[in-house]
């Protein structure tokens, strides 16, 4: 059990691993995450065209990742828009559409 008093923090590294693996052998946790900042501080450097304040790349850096947060998939099937809802209007007839002129399926990723 942790005991953690009134106005202080603690921090606890846990690493999910495979029942045959070892926990032994896990890598430090500490090694890991400072390897992926500075992958991440890599990556963010070399895609943009601006050279940031440290302020101003917090800012940067939170706004992506709440982009990549809310990336959403959107799964839109032509052929149930064409052939319609059982409770609204008649569908009008297959072939009057532009949407069954580009296929039946369309998939989009935001």
């Amino acid at each position: 059990m942790l005991h953690i008093p009134a106005h202080s923090a603690q921090t606890i590294s846990l690493r999910l691993f495979d029942e045959h693996e070892c926990p032994a052998e896990a890598p430090d946790s500490d090694a890991v995450f400072a390897a992926r900042i500075r992958e991440a501080d890599e990556y963010y450097e070399s895609v943009s065209r601006v050279k940031f304040s440290e302020a101003e790349w917090g800012v940067v850096r939170q706004a992506a990742a709440g982009l990549l947060w809310i990336k959403q998939f959107y799964h839109y099937v032509v052929a149930d828009w064409v052939a319609g809802d059982p409770a609204g209007p008649t569908p009008l007839p297959v072939g009057c559409t532009a949407a069954t002129k580009i296929g039946l399926m369309f998939i989009a990723a935001t």
